[in-house]
């Protein structure tokens, strides 16, 4: 039961990308050609705009961009095993420190908090999660709702300089 809920939310979370891939490029959802990279990351047949999902139980989070590189992150905040060794293997020793101190709850906020930052930077390019590490990217962290974190990473498509230029960002809240 629990699988096949979980292919279900699969499904309409690629359902819900190609209604609002659609949207933006004013053709049928059905018509949209989609692609991979060669690490895997998913692209539109022309390019002609950026984007990335990722959901968590019952939630999405989907970035869409005609200017920038997206990549995005969601994890429900919940116990992990060997959360320090992950931690070790992953971050840099300052978020390594932040994750082993305080209490077990913030320690697990500070963990996907670093968790899903690294991982839509990761996914911003493509390389997966232990792939090259990313630095020139600028990243935020959402909390879309208790218990739950997410994270954008962006990147301009032309460099301009060290100036990355900001997004304009829309945020929308749905419940299927």
């Amino acid at each position: 039961m629990v699988e096949e809920r979980s292919r279900r939310r699969r499904v309409n979370a690629r359902a819900f990308l190609r209604l609002l891939l659609g949207r933006y490029l004013q053709r049928d959802p059905r018509a949209i050609e989609l692609t991979t990279g060669p690490d895997g990351k998913p692209a539109l047949v022309g390019g002609s705009l950026h984007f990335n999902l990722s959901h968590s139980g019952a939630l999405g989070l989907v970035a869409l961009s005609r200017t920038f590189e997206v990549g995005v992150d969601l994890e429900r905040i919940r116990p992990v095993a060997r959360m320090e060794r992950i931690a070790a293997r992953l971050f840099d020793p300052d978020t390594r420190q932040a994750v082993a101190n305080g209490a077990r709850e913030l320690r697990l906020f500070r963990f996907f908090e670093a968790w899903t930052r690294l991982e839509a930077r990761q996914k911003c390019v493509g390389t997966g999660l232990f792939g090259k590490r990313q630095e020139r990217l600028e990243t935020i962290t959402l909390e879309p709702e208790r218990d739950c974190l997410g994270a954008l990473a962006w990147r301009p498509l032309e460099e301009r300089g060290n100036l990355f230029p900001p997004p304009e960002l829309a945020f929308f809240q749905f419940h299927p």
